[in-house]
């Protein structure tokens, strides 16, 4: 028994992770795209024999920081987070600097002069995102009329990183006018009833872009509630959700952006374990984004 005790031992040092080691994650919070991105990690962990332990802050940065504060105490090879903001993100990096334990921020990209902690971003580049929707979105409408965007919360990199995205293409384009933009936090529910505004105060716009797929199907089912036909109004998202592939298939929804969450994932796992043996790692690490529309929606949807 001793043998069969001290040969596994002997085969955990030659992986370089401990057979009982476990990763700490902590979600910001656990919404649709969210929690694709946990599945895949998880499952990838599975894949590399560690354990991952993911905790949701529900929307609260203060329960993640306590989450975190938590996590660190127990010394883990490595903590995986995402952040809200960039507030949060200096928070984190300094907690887990002073803990001597590396980081993978997942999904986000803390605008940060410097990380303290041995770092890897692990997401996609969010201005490119708002780029390729709102070059698309231009073409179906002409590049002429009026464009709306609806944002996550507010200091939210990927809100900004999308939303500065589409400014950059409406700016590029004398014929495009951006009349708004509204944050609705990621929420079906808080689009929908933002759209909802805009209809009855008689203002909506031509196109209206979402910095997430959720947010996009919100405002379709404002447009289908007041009975405005699809083609009235091109909406266009991001993530290439389940529900925003089968949208789309419906001849709804006009556009969306692939944010890869199972590539996302599982190279959070991945370099978790290279910064936990001390291998090098990309600070960023980019997962590309793909522009999905209704001409190639069945390469993607699932």
């Amino acid at each position: 028994m001793k043998r069969v005790l001290l040969a596994l031992g002997f085969s955990a040092m030659l992986s370089g992770t401990a057979i009982a080691e476990t990763y700490p994650v902590s979600m910001y919070t656990l919404d649709t795209f969210t929690k694709l991105l946990s599945t895949a990690l998880q499952e990838r962990a599975k894949e590399l024999g560690i354990t991952v332990k993911v905790d949701d802050a529900r929307e609260d940065p203060a329960r993640q920081i306590e989450q975190v504060k938590a996590a660190l105490a127990a010394k883990p090879p490595a903590l995986i987070v995402t952040p809200p903001n960039d507030e949060v993100a200096a928070q984190i990096d300094a907690l887990a600097a002073a803990a001597n334990v590396p980081v993978v921020f997942m999904n986000v990209q803390p605008n940060l002069d410097r990380f303290l902690a041995r770092t890897a971003i692990v997401a996609s580049n969010d201005l490119v995102a708002g780029r390729m929707q709102m070059r698309y979105v231009g073409k179906l409408i002409g590049n002429k009329g009026n464009v709306a965007v609806l944002t996550g919360p507010s200091g939210h990199p990927a809100a900004i990183g999308r939303t500065n995205g589409v400014k950059e293409v409406v700016n590029s384009l004398p014929g495009l006018s951006l009349k708004t933009v509204v944050a609705a936090n990621w929420k079906r529910d808080e689009a929908k009833a933002v759209v909802t505004g805009w209809i009855s105060a008689g203002t909506l716009p031509n196109a209206i872009l979402a910095n997430n797929d959720d947010m996009a199907l919100g405002a379709l089912d404002a447009l289908q509630a007041a009975g405005i036909p699809d083609e009235q109004v091109v909406v266009a998202g991001v993530d290439a959700t389940p529900a925003a592939l089968a949208s789309m298939k419906e001849n709804k929804l006009d556009v969306t952006v692939l944010q890869n969450a199972v590539a996302q994932g599982r190279r959070s796992a991945d370099d978790a374990v290279a910064l936990a043996k001390g291998q090098p790692v990309q600070l960023y690490d980019w997962i590309p984004y793909e522009l999905v529309i209704p001409s190639n929606v069945a390469d993607y949807a699932m």
